[in-house]
């Protein structure tokens, strides 16, 4: 409602046109960016079903007791593509700043590249990626790191901070030891985000702010995971190892280049990569529903000593795709519900 409301009105506020075009982009991208989460959430994947129901599409801000019925999967896509095109359009030509807590030009280039990979259009995430750098986005070597956090503008990456914390419980969260397994000894990335307690060995998250300190970020190791992806689907398997040799190099103490010839070997080799940058910041779920919704599986141990429940999704689960709320059903008669809203209780086993 609140970028609805700005794109409703900018034009007929007060200021320069520079300022007007600097929030209306501002709004559009943030806008896009809401659209994106909740279709990944309650409409089934795009490479999966693109014509299937979503959730509708509301771009005014008025108040309406009328029931809103939902726009496919598609639909919501096109529409993010045509607001973060119209934001780059009129935020590009203007100065672009950095470490004010507003959207910037990078980070609306970063964002479209993600829509268009989940898309699959591979050249225009590709393409999107580049115009990062382009317009000055850098990667940082975290070598040096010893502890903290590098989600905050200290960091070069990060062209946006926002939002609340994507984990607020993880002094208590503990990562699986199949995951941790998974990250070089010398990978910084596990150093100064995942803490193993001395007196119980135990270990915790620690990598997001703690506190009310902004935690979300849009920064520029996305563009290069996103252009790696992009290019090893394109078949252009150089340049994908290229940024996949060049991010590890930053993260990695001692780091030795690696050569992977197969597309499908270095697919998973960017893959892995995307979810040891991106752990615990909100990204694994999306990516799980677009790599094809395979059979997952999670043991579950509420206290320790306590019984270990095992919860199973099966592939193509229609629990991949959330049911709306009763409530929302409620209030909008015309929302059909998702087939996991159907579907009995999962029981771990």
């Amino acid at each position: 409602m609140g970028c609805n409301a700005v794109l409703d009105n900018i034009d007929k506020s007060i200021g320069s046109q520079q300022e007007k075009d600097r929030v209306k982009a501002e709004a559009l991208a943030v806008r896009a960016m809401y659209y994106f989460r909740l279709v990944n959430l309650y409409g089934e994947p795009y490479n999966h079903n693109p014509q299937s129901l979503s959730i509708p599409l509301k771009l005014t801000s008025d108040i309406s007791a009328v029931p809103m019925v939902q726009a496919t999967v598609a639909q919501v896509y096109d529409r993010m593509v045509s607001d973060l095109k119209e934001a780059t359009s009129l935020m590009d030509p203007l100065p672009i700043a950095r470490r004010d807590y507003h959207i910037n030009q990078p980070a609306i280039h970063i964002l479209l590249s993600r829509v268009y990979l989940f898309m699959e259009k591979w050249e225009e995430s590709k393409a999107e990626a580049d115009k990062v750098f382009d317009q000055g986005g850098m990667i940082m070597d975290m070598t040096g790191l010893t502890t903290g956090t590098w989600l905050n503008y200290n960091n070069p990456e990060v062209e946006w901070l926002f939002g609340g914390n994507t984990q607020p419980n993880q002094s208590t969260y503990i990562p699986a030891a199949s995951f941790r397994a998974t990250f070089d000894a010398n990978d910084i990335r596990l150093k100064v985000g995942i803490t193993v307690l001395s007196q119980t060995f135990v270990p915790l998250v620690t990598k997001l702010p703690t506190g009310s300190d902004l935690a979300q970020t849009i920064r520029t190791s996305e563009a290069v995971l996103n252009r790696a992806e992009a290019n090893v689907q394109l078949g252009n398997l150089a340049a994908a190892l290229k940024d996949l040799n060049n991010l590890r190099r930053n993260r990695i103490v001692g780091y030795t280049d690696v050569n992977i010839g197969d597309k499908a070997g270095l697919l998973q080799a960017v893959r892995d990569e995307r979810r040891k940058e991106f752990c615990y910041e909100g990204f694994r779920w999306f990516d799980l529903r677009r790599y094809g919704m395979t059979g997952i599986s999670h043991r579950y141990q509420q206290d320790a000593g306590g019984s270990v429940l095992q919860y199973k999704l099966a592939p193509n689960d229609p629990m991949y795709t959330l049911p709306f709320p009763n409530s929302l059903l409620l209030r909008n008669p015309a929302l059909k519900q998702n087939p996991s809203g159907r579907m009995g209780d999962r029981i771990g086993q």
